[in-house]
Protein backbone atom coordinates (compact mmCIF):
# COMPACT_ATOMS: atom_id res chain seq x y z
CA UNK A 1 0.00 0.00 0.00
CA UNK A 2 1.18 3.30 -0.58
CA UNK A 3 1.99 5.90 1.41
CA UNK A 4 -0.09 9.45 1.14
CA UNK A 5 2.05 12.33 0.70
CA UNK A 6 0.89 13.48 4.15
CA UNK A 7 2.46 10.58 6.02
CA UNK A 8 5.57 10.51 3.91
CA UNK A 9 6.07 14.29 5.05
CA UNK A 10 5.27 13.18 8.82
CA UNK A 11 7.92 10.36 8.14
CA UNK A 12 10.56 12.87 6.81
CA UNK A 13 9.73 15.71 9.85
CA UNK A 14 10.03 12.50 12.53
CA UNK A 15 13.42 11.37 10.77
CA UNK A 16 14.59 15.01 11.22
CA UNK A 17 13.81 14.97 14.61
CA UNK A 18 14.58 11.49 15.51
CA UNK A 19 17.16 12.87 18.33
CA UNK A 20 14.17 14.50 19.83
CA UNK A 21 12.18 11.66 19.26
CA UNK A 22 14.37 8.84 20.73
CA UNK A 23 15.00 10.79 23.72
CA UNK A 24 10.63 11.31 24.50
CA UNK A 25 10.81 7.30 24.21
CA UNK A 26 13.25 7.04 26.63
CA UNK A 27 11.45 9.29 28.99
CA UNK A 28 8.24 7.24 28.35
CA UNK A 29 10.17 3.93 28.74
CA UNK A 30 11.97 4.61 31.90
CA UNK A 31 8.25 5.86 33.05
CA UNK A 32 6.65 3.15 32.37
CA UNK A 33 10.03 0.82 34.12
CA UNK A 34 10.09 3.20 37.38
CA UNK A 35 5.90 2.60 37.50
CA UNK A 36 6.45 -1.50 37.35
CA UNK A 37 9.37 -1.27 39.96
CA UNK A 38 7.24 0.58 42.28
CA UNK A 39 4.34 -1.50 41.77
CA UNK A 40 6.83 -4.69 42.49
CA UNK A 41 8.24 -3.13 45.25
CA UNK A 42 4.82 -2.22 47.17
CA UNK A 43 3.61 -5.49 46.42
CA UNK A 44 6.68 -6.99 47.80
CA UNK A 45 6.76 -4.63 50.50
CA UNK A 46 2.81 -5.75 51.42
CA UNK A 47 3.97 -9.55 50.99
CA UNK A 48 6.45 -9.27 54.21
CA UNK A 49 4.41 -7.04 56.08
CA UNK A 50 1.71 -9.94 56.23
CA UNK A 51 4.31 -12.32 56.25
CA UNK A 52 6.08 -11.13 59.13
CA UNK A 53 2.75 -10.47 61.16
CA UNK A 54 1.59 -13.79 60.30
CA UNK A 55 4.75 -15.85 61.52
CA UNK A 56 5.18 -13.81 64.69
CA UNK A 57 1.31 -13.97 65.17
CA UNK A 58 0.87 -9.75 65.16
CA UNK A 59 -2.36 -9.14 67.47
CA UNK A 60 -5.71 -7.98 65.73
CA UNK A 61 -6.85 -5.97 67.95
CA UNK A 62 -5.50 -4.38 71.62
CA UNK A 63 -6.69 -2.91 74.45
CA UNK A 64 -5.37 -0.71 77.47
CA UNK A 65 -7.04 -0.80 80.96
CA UNK A 66 -5.98 0.56 84.11
CA UNK A 67 -6.63 -2.63 85.81
CA UNK A 68 -8.49 -5.38 85.46
CA UNK A 69 -8.21 -9.13 87.21
CA UNK A 70 -7.28 -12.31 85.36
CA UNK A 71 -10.39 -13.85 85.27
CA UNK A 72 -11.77 -11.54 82.64
CA UNK A 73 -9.61 -12.97 79.75
CA UNK A 74 -11.66 -15.82 79.91
CA UNK A 75 -14.92 -13.47 79.27
CA UNK A 76 -13.42 -11.81 76.69
CA UNK A 77 -12.36 -15.31 74.91
CA UNK A 78 -15.98 -15.26 75.12
CA UNK A 79 -17.26 -12.57 73.26
CA UNK A 80 -18.15 -13.17 69.21
CA UNK A 81 -15.12 -12.98 66.75
CA UNK A 82 -12.40 -13.69 69.15
CA UNK A 83 -10.30 -16.76 68.32
CA UNK A 84 -7.44 -16.34 70.92
CA UNK A 85 -7.07 -14.10 74.08
CA UNK A 86 -3.50 -12.79 75.80
CA UNK A 87 -2.89 -10.87 78.40
CA UNK A 88 -0.01 -8.68 79.71
CA UNK A 89 1.19 -5.85 81.70
CA UNK A 90 2.89 -2.62 80.10
CA UNK A 91 3.96 0.39 81.99
CA UNK A 92 6.41 3.42 81.41
CA UNK A 93 10.31 3.57 82.66
CA UNK A 94 12.48 5.78 83.16
CA UNK A 95 16.25 3.61 82.06
CA UNK A 96 19.81 5.12 83.09
CA UNK A 97 22.97 4.01 81.47
CA UNK A 98 26.19 4.11 83.25
CA UNK A 99 27.87 6.16 80.22
CA UNK A 100 25.02 7.94 79.30
CA UNK A 101 23.99 11.05 81.19
CA UNK A 102 20.62 12.58 79.58
CA UNK A 103 16.97 11.10 80.71
CA UNK A 104 15.92 8.19 78.52
CA UNK A 105 12.04 7.34 78.62
CA UNK A 106 11.08 3.49 77.67
CA UNK A 107 7.74 1.05 77.32
CA UNK A 108 8.50 -1.87 79.60
CA UNK A 109 6.20 -4.81 78.59
CA UNK A 110 5.52 -8.48 79.89
CA UNK A 111 6.88 -11.83 79.04
CA UNK A 112 5.45 -15.21 80.24
CA UNK A 113 7.22 -16.28 83.25
CA UNK A 114 7.81 -19.09 80.85
CA UNK A 115 7.96 -20.23 77.43
CA UNK A 116 6.89 -17.20 74.80
CA UNK A 117 4.49 -15.26 74.31
CA UNK A 118 1.31 -16.32 72.20
CA UNK A 119 1.08 -13.49 70.43
CA UNK A 120 3.60 -10.62 69.04
CA UNK A 121 6.27 -12.61 69.49
CA UNK A 122 10.34 -11.41 69.83
CA UNK A 123 12.57 -12.28 66.79
CA UNK A 124 16.05 -12.44 69.13
CA UNK A 125 18.53 -10.72 67.05
CA UNK A 126 21.39 -11.50 69.84
CA UNK A 127 21.93 -13.46 73.31
CA UNK A 128 19.41 -15.53 74.62
CA UNK A 129 15.82 -15.36 76.11
CA UNK A 130 15.10 -14.33 79.41
CA UNK A 131 15.33 -17.03 82.07
CA UNK A 132 11.95 -18.60 83.60
CA UNK A 133 11.02 -16.22 86.71
CA UNK A 134 14.11 -13.83 86.14
CA UNK A 135 13.45 -10.62 87.92
CA UNK A 136 16.77 -9.41 87.02
CA UNK A 137 16.78 -9.52 83.57
CA UNK A 138 15.79 -7.32 80.34
CA UNK A 139 15.44 -7.90 76.40
CA UNK A 140 16.06 -4.30 75.00
CA UNK A 141 15.00 -3.47 71.52
CA UNK A 142 17.60 -3.65 68.98
CA UNK A 143 17.76 -0.34 68.01
CA UNK A 144 18.34 1.25 71.13
CA UNK A 145 20.86 -1.24 72.01
CA UNK A 146 22.79 -0.70 68.92
CA UNK A 147 22.62 3.20 69.11
CA UNK A 148 24.28 2.01 72.80
CA UNK A 149 26.20 -0.17 71.74
CA UNK A 150 25.16 -2.20 74.57
CA UNK A 151 25.71 -6.11 74.52
CA UNK A 152 24.31 -9.56 76.57
CA UNK A 153 25.92 -8.77 79.83
CA UNK A 154 25.66 -5.14 80.04
CA UNK A 155 23.70 -3.57 83.35
CA UNK A 156 20.65 -0.97 82.78
CA UNK A 157 19.01 0.20 86.24
CA UNK A 158 15.41 1.22 85.34
CA UNK A 159 12.65 3.37 87.65
CA UNK A 160 9.31 1.57 87.07
CA UNK A 161 6.23 3.03 88.98
CA UNK A 162 8.62 4.18 91.62
CA UNK A 163 10.72 1.15 92.11
CA UNK A 164 14.61 1.38 91.23
CA UNK A 165 16.54 -1.96 90.15
CA UNK A 166 19.13 -2.77 88.09
CA UNK A 167 18.82 -5.43 85.42
CA UNK A 168 20.76 -7.31 82.92
CA UNK A 169 20.99 -7.40 79.77
CA UNK A 170 20.49 -10.75 78.35
CA UNK A 171 19.19 -10.49 74.33
CA UNK A 172 18.16 -7.74 72.15
CA UNK A 173 15.06 -8.25 70.06
CA UNK A 174 12.97 -7.12 67.63
CA UNK A 175 8.62 -7.20 67.51
CA UNK A 176 6.05 -7.00 65.14
CA UNK A 177 4.62 -3.90 67.32
CA UNK A 178 7.45 -2.34 67.41
CA UNK A 179 8.44 -2.19 63.56
CA UNK A 180 9.14 1.55 63.76
CA UNK A 181 9.95 2.42 67.18
CA UNK A 182 9.09 6.00 67.79
CA UNK A 183 8.20 7.76 71.12
CA UNK A 184 4.42 8.74 70.91
CA UNK A 185 3.78 12.31 69.98
CA UNK A 186 7.17 12.34 68.56
CA UNK A 187 8.27 13.59 64.99
CA UNK A 188 11.12 11.68 64.28
CA UNK A 189 12.23 8.26 66.44
CA UNK A 190 15.28 8.64 69.10
CA UNK A 191 17.18 5.36 69.39
CA UNK A 192 19.15 6.99 72.20
CA UNK A 193 16.40 8.09 74.10
CA UNK A 194 14.00 6.06 73.81
CA UNK A 195 13.54 1.95 74.19
CA UNK A 196 11.62 -0.71 74.92
CA UNK A 197 12.04 -3.66 77.00
CA UNK A 198 10.45 -7.00 78.12
CA UNK A 199 10.88 -8.33 81.57
CA UNK A 200 8.99 -11.50 82.85
CA UNK A 201 5.37 -11.18 83.98
CA UNK A 202 6.14 -11.64 88.13
CA UNK A 203 8.90 -9.15 87.65
CA UNK A 204 6.31 -6.19 86.28
CA UNK A 205 3.86 -7.54 88.35
CA UNK A 206 5.99 -6.82 91.73
CA UNK A 207 6.81 -3.06 90.15
CA UNK A 208 3.28 -2.63 89.51
CA UNK A 209 1.45 -4.10 92.19
CA UNK A 210 -0.61 -6.16 89.48
CA UNK A 211 -0.52 -9.55 90.97
CA UNK A 212 -3.87 -11.12 89.33
CA UNK A 213 -4.20 -8.59 86.75
CA UNK A 214 -3.62 -6.73 83.93
CA UNK A 215 -3.46 -3.24 82.41
CA UNK A 216 -3.36 -5.13 78.52
CA UNK A 217 -5.19 -7.73 76.63
CA UNK A 218 -4.33 -8.46 73.21
CA UNK A 219 -6.68 -10.70 70.77
CA UNK A 220 -6.69 -12.55 67.43
CA UNK A 221 -9.59 -12.59 65.48
CA UNK A 222 -11.55 -15.70 64.16
CA UNK A 223 -11.61 -15.54 60.21
CA UNK A 224 -14.25 -13.56 58.75
CA UNK A 225 -14.88 -11.55 62.00
CA UNK A 226 -15.28 -8.10 62.11
CA UNK A 227 -13.26 -6.08 64.14
CA UNK A 228 -15.30 -2.99 65.21
CA UNK A 229 -18.08 -5.49 66.73
CA UNK A 230 -15.07 -6.98 68.22
CA UNK A 231 -13.92 -3.65 69.84
CA UNK A 232 -17.57 -2.95 70.86
CA UNK A 233 -18.38 -5.71 72.31
CA UNK A 234 -14.79 -5.46 74.34
CA UNK A 235 -15.77 -1.84 75.17
CA UNK A 236 -18.75 -2.62 77.09
CA UNK A 237 -17.41 -5.39 78.85
CA UNK A 238 -14.04 -3.49 79.81
CA UNK A 239 -16.36 -0.46 80.60
CA UNK A 240 -18.13 -2.43 83.76
CA UNK A 241 -15.11 -3.91 84.52
CA UNK A 242 -12.09 -1.40 84.37
CA UNK A 243 -11.37 2.73 85.00
CA UNK A 244 -11.37 2.93 81.39
CA UNK A 245 -9.97 1.23 77.92
CA UNK A 246 -8.14 2.00 74.55
CA UNK A 247 -8.78 -0.19 72.19
CA UNK A 248 -7.50 -0.63 68.46
CA UNK A 249 -7.74 -2.81 65.60
CA UNK A 250 -5.32 -3.95 62.88
CA UNK A 251 -6.68 -4.71 59.63
CA UNK A 252 -4.17 -5.96 56.26
CA UNK A 253 -4.72 -1.96 54.89
CA UNK A 254 -5.56 -0.11 57.86
CA UNK A 255 -5.27 0.95 61.78
CA UNK A 256 -9.04 1.58 62.89
CA UNK A 257 -8.70 3.21 66.42
CA UNK A 258 -11.47 3.13 68.34
CA UNK A 259 -10.67 5.25 71.90
CA UNK A 260 -13.46 5.11 74.23
CA UNK A 261 -13.06 6.31 77.87
CA UNK A 262 -15.37 4.02 79.67
CA UNK A 263 -15.78 5.90 83.05
CA UNK A 264 -12.78 8.37 83.93
CA UNK A 265 -9.61 9.71 82.29
CA UNK A 266 -6.43 7.26 82.56
CA UNK A 267 -4.10 8.87 85.32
Amino acid sequence: MRLKAIHRKALRDLWHMRGQALAIALVIASGIAMLVMSAATLSSLQDTRDRLYRDYRFSDVWAQVKRAPSALAQRVAELPGVNEVETRLIAGAKVELADFHEPIEAVVQSLPDTGEPAQNRLYLRSGRMLAPFADDEVLVSESFALAHKLQPGDRLRATVYGRTQWFTIVGMAVSPEYVYQIKPGAMFPDYQRYAILWMNRRALEAALDMNGAFNQVVVRLSPGADERDTIAAMDLLLARNAAWARMAAWTSSRTVSCTRNSASSPP
